[in-house]
């Protein structure tokens, strides 16, 4: 059974996952590996915060395309089937990020110089 994050500390654990992000910089001048490695992260942490009652993969998605987007690198998640995706988030929910590490190794692509 996959546990998310009870709604009343949504708001603390989101706070937290962004000043996270803020720290590391929005995640801006990192190569694709160590990149890739960092928006797993921040994909399971917000997986697992769980802020939505329906929808979280699609936003969750998006958001992470976006970020990864502005900072110089592009996320192919249509590659990824349904499947592997589904299997990774229920995995990094329960604390084991290493098949979403592995799935965003294999789908970010640089698409402009290191900022």
């Amino acid at each position: 059974m996959t546990r998310f994050t009870p709604t009343d500390s949504i708001e603390r654990e989101l706070g937290e996952t962004f000043k996270r992000l803020s720290q590391d910089g929005f995640l801006a001048g990192l190569e694709p590996k160590d990149f890739a490695r960092k928006a797993a992260g921040l994909l399971s942490d917000i997986n697992r915060i769980h802020p939505f009652r329906e929808g979280n993969g699609r936003a969750q998605r998006h958001f992470v395309r976006q970020l990864s987007e502005s900072v110089g690198h592009r996320l192919r998640f249509e590659v990824i089937s349904k499947e592997r995706m589904i299997q990774a988030s229920i995995l990094s929910a329960n604390g084991d990020v290493t098949m979403m590490e592995r799935l965003t190794e294999e789908i970010v692509r640089r698409t402009c110089p290191t900022h």
